[in-house]
């Protein structure tokens, strides 16, 4: 139940990356689209650990929730860009935007670990 709000959001990256490319205009490694990138996965891992956390079945997802969301974001990320490129019409896999979800990923980590869990335990 905690981990409703990343599965919904999961769902509407997993539809975003499946439009397509038409939608959204051209990108290069310093666009908006890479911001963007960066954003959805931030946001991904940032609920991922907010549920982890807050679950009390599993100590280990609870107490190593920030690496397993990680471990999400990178392999769904990575996923999303081999669907894109083998099987989404008009769309292709782009490294650089691979680079944004997982920068996106990492200080989404960052700033769960820092600020939240710094607020929590103060």
């Amino acid at each position: 139940m905690f981990n409703l709000p990343a599965f919904l959001w999961l769902l509407f990256i997993f539809a975003l990356v499946s439009m397509p490319s038409s939608y959204f205009g051209t990108s290069s490694l310093f666009s908006g689209d890479k911001f963007i990138h960066a954003l959805m996965f931030f946001i991904l891992v940032i609920l991922s650990m907010q549920g982890f956390y807050k679950q009390q079945l599993f100590a280990h997802l609870r107490y190593e929730g920030g690496y397993y969301a990680l471990l999400l974001g990178f392999f769904f990320s990575g996923i999303t860009e081999i669907l894109q490129g083998l099987a989404f019409a008009s769309r292709s896999a782009d490294p650089y935007d691979y680079v944004a979800n997982t920068v996106g990923c990492i200080l989404g980590w960052a700033f769960f670990s820092w600020v939240i869990l710094q607020k929590r335990s103060a």
